[in-house]
């Protein structure tokens, strides 16, 4: 059961609320466009009823509206941003997986705007559909998407499995020490003692 003083709080006004959604959207999910916060939250009169409040946030200073190359939708970014990903000692870590629920990957059609990356959760197709495979992870390398691990954490041997990985047509270079690298410091994450390969 709620407190009390929770139940007898305030209720926002749709201004208030759609004010606080598209900042919390913008903060949350790191970049995106008027159109995206207005799916995320399912709010009725899509970009027409975010923009104000965009507008708005960007004229105090709190989000940036950002033009992009492709001439399509201005993205919404905020204005101090500090990547949690950042090491304590300020250095941006060579290459990361990641969740394929992660905020970057979240909107497909933005990511394959911003990235040219077409990603799939195949989870749901039966095993002879899939084509990366059951659990997989986008290998970010500084600002490209340049490769799908396929990986399983077996708990029980504490070890972290990569199953399959699959290079991004046009990645250049060798992909095996960022691709190291990003293991593992998953597996640290993980609690998995080691990493192998199948």
């Amino acid at each position: 059961m709620l407190p009390a003083h929770v139940l007898e709080a305030p209720v926002p006004s749709e201004d208030e609320f759609v004010r606080w959604a598209t900042l919390r959207g913008v903060q949350a999910r790191g970049a995106l466009t008027e159109a995206a916060v207005a799916e995320m939250w399912r709010l009725r009169g899509g970009i027409a009823r975010v923009r104000p409040h965009a507008d708005a946030l960007v004229a105090e200073g709190t989000l940036v509206k950002l033009e992009v190359e492709d001439g399509k939708a201005p993205v919404l970014v905020p204005a101090s941003a500090e990547p949690d990903w950042v090491e304590p000692d300020g250095h941006v870590p060579p290459a990361l997986l990641i969740s394929p629920f992660d905020n970057l990957v979240w909107d497909r059609a933005f990511l394959d705007r911003v990235f040219g990356f077409r990603h799939v959760i195949e989870v749901y197709k039966r095993e002879h559909e899939r084509v990366y495979g059951y659990y997989v992870l986008p290998l970010l390398r500084r600002d490209r998407l340049v490769g799908r691990a396929d990986l399983k954490h077996d708990r029980a041997e504490r070890t972290l499995l990569v199953k399959a990985f699959h290079p991004e047509p046009g990645a250049r270079g060798s992909l095996d020490d960022c691709l190291d690298a990003a293991l593992l410091r998953l597996a640290r994450v993980l609690g998995a003692e080691k990493v192998a390969r199948s």
